[in-house]
């Protein structure tokens, strides 16, 4: 989607079509997350938040094998935007994610893949209902 005001504007448009939205962002602070949490509550439907739990050196070593990336996040340029978002990257917890606004914090462990299956999709699902 290229940019945050166009993720914006494609979220508001599938809830104004009463469609379940996920935003597929790192959101890596609270004030990130406040965007999506605050078009949750325009449209009076609760923000749900799931924690990929992956750890540095895991990230890194699909970062370098990947490929013609969408967000261009690969090779050596993706650790160095890798190593800034771990630096910043302050996470919800259960507790403060209620004070920020979101309804369920779930956390989801790395998959064995390094792409998302069908079947971890389901999970994910499950896990938020």
């Amino acid at each position: 989607m290229k940019s945050r005001k166009n993720c914006e504007r494609i979220c508001r448009k599938h809830l104004k079509e009463n469609l379940n939205v996920v935003v597929d962002r790192c959101n890596f602070d609270a004030k990130q997350r406040s965007t999506w949490i605050r078009i949750a509550q325009e449209f009076g439907v609760p923000a749900d938040c799931v924690v990929l739990t992956a750890n540095e050196q895991v990230c890194g070593e699909r970062i370098l094998d990947r490929v013609d990336h969408p967000t261009g996040v690969e090779g050596d340029k993706g650790l160095e935007v890798l190593s800034k978002f771990v630096q910043n990257y302050l996470p919800p917890t259960p507790e403060s994610g209620i004070t920020e606004g979101i309804r369920r914090t779930v956390y989801l462990d790395p998959s064995p893949e390094p792409y998302c299956t069908p079947e971890r999709v389901e999970q994910m699902l499950e896990m938020l209902k």
